[in-house]
């Protein structure tokens, strides 16, 4: 696949749990974006762009953070695009400055608090 160029950000497609809940702004000053095979496919199950992911990266919020996840640290981001609430899920090379998106998903108010922050009971 050939990368894309989105706001000087190259676009790739990679291959290949203890949550602390906090609520910060993402901003995760990425250098670059990879996708995981799941990622993407999930990405286009659900119609949501690279573009949206960046978006969550630059301005969402970090709901929950993961740092026992390996080899890196990972977080959920919570972003509305639109109207849309966007959860993704990233981890981040903090040396490399390189985030790798592992999913996405519009957050279901089936199964999230109205403010999307918070998971419901189950």
């Amino acid at each position: 696949m050939m990368p894309a160029s989105i706001a000087g950000i190259d676009w790739v497609a990679s291959s290949g749990r203890s949550a602390a809940t906090i609520s910060t702004k993402a901003d995760m000053n990425c250098e670059a974006i990879s996708f995981s095979r799941h990622a993407l496919q999930r990405m286009f199950e659900r119609a949501i762009s690279p573009d949206e992911v960046h978006m969550a990266l630059a301005d969402g919020e970090v709901i929950a953070d993961y740092p026992d996840d390996t080899p890196y640290h990972s977080m959920l981001i919570l972003a509305f695009v639109g109207k849309r609430p966007l959860h993704v899920v990233v981890a981040r090379d903090d040396s490399a400055r390189h985030c790798y998106v592992i999913t996405a998903y519009v957050a279901d108010q089936t199964l999230w608090e109205s403010d999307f922050r918070t998971r419901k009971p189950t």
